[in-house]
């Protein structure tokens, strides 16, 4: 199958691919996503910690409760959608990936909490700070996983930059043609 082919059968199950020509373009795109990311991650992060905190010290207050929901509901649909949509997107694709599992679980958890809260149930138990938790380990995970594939690009560059750019065939000695050009089956002269 061509590259193409390829490309697309994996798009189609919901892999976001991009081709780029040169490393650099790559790499100043995943700098670009890490920093958003860094930035999500952060403002999880700080609306996480009252979450827990709230739920933790304070888990039966009615105002703790509606606090905790309006943190993690804020949680969810801004620095958290990304995920949400690439979960809901997969599901749809009737493929699972992290991002599908997560979804559902945080979901289910700020649902069944909302439930608890709005429907004022004969349960007291809220669960937003599973969700919240959940939510800013998942993208501690995700930041680390972005830095160590902007390294892993930067290796595979300088790995790159070692390949020769031209070969000579070995009926025809005396040309020099641009690796791209060579096919399978081409007998190159090596040394």
């Amino acid at each position: 199958h061509s590259p193409k082919h390829i490309i697309n059968e994996l798009r189609k199950l919901g892999f976001g691919l991009k081709v780029k020509k040169n490393f650099s373009d790559l790499i100043k795109e995943e700098i670009k996503n890490t920093n958003k990311r860094i930035k999500n991650f952060i403002l999880l992060l700080v609306l996480g910690i009252p979450v827990v905190i709230l739920g933790t010290f304070f888990p039966h207050a009615r105002l703790s409760m509606y606090t905790q929901f309006v943190l993690t509901t804020f949680m969810i649909f801004f620095p958290s959608k990304d995920l949400y949509l690439s979960g809901f997107h997969a599901l749809k694709k009737k493929s699972v990936n992290m991002d599908a599992l997560v979804s559902l679980s945080t979901m289910a958890a700020w649902i069944y909490s909302s439930y608890v809260l709005f429907a004022k149930s004969l349960s007291n138990h809220v669960y937003f700070e599973t969700a919240a938790m959940l939510l800013v380990v998942i993208y501690l995970g995700k930041t680390i996983e972005d830095k160590v594939r902007i390294k892993s690009t930067e290796l595979i560059q300088n790995l790159y930059s070692l390949c020769p750019k031209v070969a000579r065939l070995a009926s025809d000695s005396s040309t020099m043609i641009p690796v791209e050009q060579l096919k399978i089956g081409d007998v190159i002269l090596v040394k």
